[in-house]
């Protein structure tokens, strides 16, 4: 699956609903609180449960509930959610008019703690009552609701709810299809919900104002699950080890309880050894040093932040490769900290990731530098209309000057000489002597 866009409702500036689209490689473009984080924090909260607080609801209005929803394409060709009978969501009327997936989850933040509250799909269903709540019923309401519409059910199995489904829809004249909520918390739809989040993407969010250093939750993932599958290979000849010391820390104990029982019987008969060990991957601790056996920990920040952001990879693949699942990179101002040649040579490195085709990258920045060097297509604006975020595609010639203003000066790398001036004065000299060289 693959995420195409996103829609926030009542989160953070996004009091009213606010549609994102999302290309294989995504840059968002804003000044400062434009709200281009809290679209990476919003997605983060979809797809991994991170913490929503009551905070999180906009200012602009007194609602306490939040809205995201993800738009998905490329979904699975067949989902496995009754008593192994494959069914899709298109025969279960789970997609909307355009083939798109489209989920939403709510969230109540009327408390400190914001919780998840439902979850449901914006799809084509039908509305005919009587044949539009069919997703939500148990296998005996079904086969009820069946004999009260005189559905025939001789070539169906009346043990698989999909197959009820299908035969009750099948022989409605007139399903009345509409855009509608389908929830999906109860009986088959929450079925439904289980399986699509093993084929969502794994989303990987690395933000700009984290720590850097190796000892971050990102670079010791990756050290740390190497330590465990170490000692899962080992496991037998490790135990064999715990078992060694064992039995001679037991002898030891007996000679040392046998001693004292010599001395004093009864504080003898009151000893109990209790012999504990800790697991072994809890023995190591693992720091990165260069060639110059400098710490990771002690060198520049640029050169922390790039070591992390691929710690950070490793662990998204990782994950990855668990689910069977493709994955996204949420990354904020990956040219934090970096020259400007490592920033080029890290958006080149994107783009080549976004070429394959089971990884999706979407970044924000503030230099010109990225934002020059990727496709058009792919550039978002984010600004504020009448204190509202508007959203603007990079395709438009007049949002490629608004990036332009936001953003500054673009440099030229034509340039065959550069003046510094001292003021105003200054320029409109070099504006009129430069109108008279030129017509020479």
């Amino acid at each position: 699956m693959r995420l195409i866009g996103v829609a926030l409702t009542n989160f953070r500036s996004f009091a009213q609903e606010t549609r994102i689209e999302f290309d294989p490689f995504t840059v968002l473009i804003g000044r400062n609180d434009a709200g281009k984080s809290s679209v990476f924090d919003a997605l983060d909260i979809f797809f991994n449960d991170a913490p929503i607080e009551h905070d999180d609801c906009s200012v602009q209005n007194t609602q306490t509930e939040v809205r995201i929803s993800c738009i998905f394409d490329c979904v699975p060709s067949r989902l496995i959610i009754d008593e192994q009978y494959p069914t899709t969501l298109q025969g279960e009327y789970l997609l909307r008019a355009d083939g798109k997936l489209e989920i939403v989850k709510l969230y109540n933040c009327a408390a400190v703690k914001g919780k998840h509250s439902n979850t449901f799909a914006i799809a084509l269903h039908p509305s005919t009552t009587g044949v539009d709540d069919l997703l939500g019923l148990k296998i005996t309401e079904l086969r009820a609701r069946a004999q009260q519409r005189q559905v025939d059910l001789t070539q169906s199995n009346q043990a698989i709810k999909a197959q009820l489904r299908l035969a009750i829809w099948s022989q409605t004249d007139d399903l009345s299809l509409n855009t509608r909520e389908v929830s999906l918390t109860k009986e088959s739809g929450k079925e439904v919900w289980e399986q699509l989040q093993m084929h969502f993407p794994v989303y990987a969010l690395f933000k700009s104002d984290r720590t850097s250093t190796d000892q971050d939750a990102e670079a010791q993932d990756p050290l740390k699950g190497a330590i465990k599958e170490a000692v899962r290979r080992r496991e037998v000849e490790l135990n064999g080890v715990i078992a060694g010391v064992r039995q001679e820390l037991e002898r030891v104990v007996s000679r040392t309880v046998d001693k004292i029982r010599e001395m004093n019987p009864d504080l003898a008969s009151q000893l109990h050894p209790e012999i504990k060990n800790k697991n072994w991957d809890s023995l190591f601790t693992v720091t990165l040093t260069g060639e110059d056996q400098i710490p990771i920990n002690k060198r520049g920040s640029g050169t922390r932040r790039l070591v992390l952001l691929n710690f950070f990879r490793a662990k998204a693949e990782e994950d990855s490769s668990v689910r069977d699942a493709g994955i996204i990179y949420a990354i904020e101002e990956p040219e934090t900290s970096q020259h400007p040649n490592h920033q080029i040579m890290l958006l080149d490195a994107f783009l080549e990731l976004v070429a394959q085709d089971r990884c999706q990258i979407m970044v924000t920045t503030h230099t010109p530098t990225l934002a020059r060097r990727v496709n058009r297509h792919a550039l978002r604006l984010i600004t504020a209309r009448d204190g509202a975020p508007l959203v603007e595609k990079g395709t438009d010639d007049s949002t490629l000057q608004k990036i332009r203003d936001t953003l500054g000066v673009l440099p030229d790398h034509d340039i065959k000489a550069f003046f510094g001036v001292e003021g105003k004065h200054d320029i409109n000299f070099m504006r009129r002597i430069s109108r008279i060289l030129a017509a020479v």
